[in-house]
């Protein structure tokens, strides 16, 4: 069973195993399940409710504010 949290939860890796950060964004160009768009910062967010160890997938439009770095 996938254990979904919400935004605002700590991974499992924190509650359990006393990591020290809240998640990680690492970004990507495919598009992935159940993703989630961000409107004002043009980026979609997915990975975070379900990942033990606070991943969360970032894909950004061409024209998103956030400064991406793509090769």
């Amino acid at each position: 069973m996938i254990n979904i949290r919400l935004d605002n939860e700590a991974a499992e890796c924190i509650e359990k195993w006393g990591w020290k950060y809240h998640h990680i964004g690492i970004p990507t160009t495919d598009i992935l399940p159940n993703e989630k768009y961000i409107p004002h910062l043009k980026f979609y967010v997915s990975g975070f409710p379900t990942s033990p160890y606070g991943i969360e997938w970032m894909r950004f439009e061409k024209d998103s504010p956030i400064h991406v770095y793509n090769n």
